[in-house]
């Protein structure tokens, strides 16, 4: 459950960076607000949209529960080297600086993919993707998971 203090209740273009929305319906499908250079995307968090990304300027009609300033957890035994082009659409990837979505283009699958990322994370030569991870709010005994991908093939 959540604290009414930790939503607000709107659609994408009202979501910060870093916000989770959560669908009113069974029809629309639970995504997450990051950048992609300097511009604002909107990831929808669901295999059954390939884990499709667009601009947030975009005029989406995915109204919801706004959660903002998520938390990222990986499941640290679900690791696997980066590929852009290997590497499943919803994984958790770390590159360059940047940690974020592995997102691909629903209208070109395994084409155009591109991370939508959440948080800036230290520099490093190496890379990661997480095929395991969960978004949640809250520390401690507060802690509460609100969503939970698994992009294994068996998912």
């Amino acid at each position: 459950m959540l604290s009414i203090s930790e939503f607000a209740v709107g659609d994408v273009a009202e979501a910060a960076v870093g916000s989770l929305i959560l669908p009113r319906s069974e029809r629309q499908r639970p995504g997450l607000v990051g950048m992609v250079d300097d511009t604002p995307f909107f990831v929808f968090l669901s295999h059954e949209h390939n884990y499709g990304a667009c601009k947030k300027s975009v005029r989406l009609r995915n109204p919801g529960i706004i959660v903002p300033n998520v938390q990222i957890e990986v499941d640290e035994r679900s690791i696997g080297e980066y590929d852009p082009w290997q590497t499943r659409a919803g994984a958790f990837v770390i590159d360059d600086g940047k940690a974020g979505v592995l997102a691909g283009d629903p209208q070109t699958p395994g084409l155009a993919r591109f991370v939508v990322n959440v948080v800036d994370v230290a520099k490093s030569e190496f890379t990661a993707a997480f095929s395991r991870w969960q978004i949640v709010v809250g520390s401690a005994q507060d802690r509460r998971v609100l969503l939970t991908i698994d992009t294994t093939a068996s998912a």
